[in-house]
C-alpha cells in the first residue's frame, strides 16, 4: 500500500528525528548559534501594543538581514551535518511510499474543469 505524505510532513519528521539525534550528539564541537540583534518595533492592534524585536528581519533587501540569514544557514548546515545519512535514509523511505507522478480525475466547477497533478522530481 502506498501512502502519500505532503512535503511539510516529510520535513517535520526529518526535523523531529534530527532534533532527537542532535540532543544525543556531542554539541561541544558545534559553532555557537548566531544571535539576531533586537530592534523593538511596536504595532498597535485593537488598542493592544505588541513589540516585535525581530521585525527588522522582514526587510529582505537589507544587507544586514542577508548576512544574518547566511550565518543561520552556516550554523544549520554544521548542526545537521551528522544527520545527513539519516536524512537520506528517511527521505528515500518516504519517497518509496508515495506515487510521485499522479493526476486526479478532473471535476467541473462552473464553466471550468479543475484537476490536481504531481510530477516526479517537482514539489
Amino acid at each position: 500500500m502506498n501512502y502519500s505524505f505532503p512535503h511539510w510532513v516529510q520535513v517535520g519528521v526529518l526535523l523531529m528525528i534530527s532534533g532527537l539525534v542532535l540532543t544525543a550528539a556531542d554539541t561541544g564541537s558545534l559553532p555557537s548559534p548566531p544571535v539576531a540583534k533586537k530592534v523593538p518595533h511596536v504595532t498597535e492592534v485593537n488598542g493592544h501594543k505588541m513589540v516585535d524585536d525581530h521585525y527588522w528581519l522582514r526587510d529582505k533587501p537589507n544587507p544586514e538581514v542577508k548576512a544574518y540569514l547566511e550565518k543561520e544557514n552556516i550554523y544549520t548546515d554544521a548542526v545537521m551535518k551528522p544527520t545527513e545519512p539519516l536524512q537520506k535514509k528517511l527521505y528515500d523511505e518516504m519517497l518509496g511510499r508515495i506515487k510521485e507522478t499522479d493526476v486526479e480525475v478532473p471535476y467541473k466547477e462552473g464553466d471550468y474543469f479543475y484537476y490536481v497533478r504531481t510530477e516526479a522530481g517537482k514539489q
